[in-house]
């Protein structure tokens, strides 16, 4: 194999886009230079790495080997020059995060203004998801990590560190005070009006496993995209619901909505970084994961 690494570098991209036209497009190359350099590179080989498919370009058995040999090879060469670059701009760089509202106004939020104090040269996009679109994004490099919060389903692909835990609470406007002068149970809840997150939200899927766990049907009234939509509607009386005791406190402290108190308290959850571990982190990523910790 006595390619030059830039036949190996245009093989890469070609095999991780899928496609020769957008591969072109990430090597800043015209589209018949990648093409060429694609068949020089099966000439010196002696074999055939692509087929063409519908979508574009599919590895064939021996591209797929030589991608799996020479993959993380290069992606350590990249993330090398990406260190060397750092090191000679103090610390510049871009960290793409993804988050849901829960997990960035209970962990992350406060944890911003520290880290840009530190390191003003980097550059940070937080982009909001539902869990169920995280693992794509981190699987395209879309994502240098995620922040979510439990239950999460990871792939095999996926590590995940417990950063912290929360508590759920259940709230209800004045309406709905009768509520708080004793304990109730899920069981009494369900006969009346209920305000949660969208389906595709991991809270969604925790309180629908905790009515099912109880032989119950979480069948809310109401469903709204963010948690700020389910704390407005909860002052309005539109319904009771549950928020993280954090986000909830203020309100609570100012009387805009009441607790109430569930027999059986709620199971915590936690919140987690989620990486891929197919894919080394570029050293401004791991600066703000470093700092994350501290």
């Amino acid at each position: 194999m006595d390619a030059n690494f830039e036949y190996y570098k245009v093989f890469y991209y070609c095999a991780h886009a899928g496609n020769i036209t957008t591969a072109a497009k990430m090597l800043c190359l015209t589209q018949p230079t990648v093409t060429k350099t694609i068949q020089n590179l099966e000439a010196q080989l002696g074999c055939t790495l692509f087929y063409r498919s519908k979508k574009g370009i599919d590895l064939t058995e021996k591209g797929q080997l030589l991608y799996d040999r020479i993959g993380p090879a290069c992606e350590l060469m990249f993330l090398a020059g990406d260190e060397l670059e750092a090191t000679k701009s103090e610390q510049t760089g871009f960290v793409c995060i993804g988050v849901c509202e829960l997990t960035y106004r209970l962990w992350l939020r406060p944890r911003l203004q520290r880290f840009c104090g530190l390191y003003p040269k980097i550059r940070i996009k937080v982009n909001y998801l539902p869990h169920r679109a995280f693992q794509e994004k981190l699987a395209n490099r879309e994502l240098d990590f995620a922040i979510l919060n439990t239950p999460l389903q990871l792939a095999d692909s996926m590590e995940s560190l417990e950063v912290a835990e929360f508590q759920d609470i259940i709230v209800c406007g004045r309406k709905y005070q009768h509520l708080t002068t004793t304990t109730q149970s899920l069981g009494t809840l369900v006969n009346y009006p209920i305000v949660m997150m969208a389906e595709e939200f991991s809270s969604y899927s925790y309180f629908e496993d905790q009515f099912s766990a109880r032989g119950l049907k979480l069948e809310p009234m109401l469903q709204l995209p963010t948690l700020s939509l389910v704390r407005d509607a909860v002052e309005q009386n539109l319904g009771i619901s549950s928020l993280p005791y954090e986000l909830a406190r203020d309100g609570l402290e100012a009387g805009r909505f009441l607790r109430i108190y569930l027999q059986e308290e709620l199971p915590k959850r936690s919140i987690s970084i989620v990486t891929n571990r197919m894919h080394p982190l570029g050293v401004a990523a791991n600066t703000f994961l470093a700092e994350l910790g501290n």
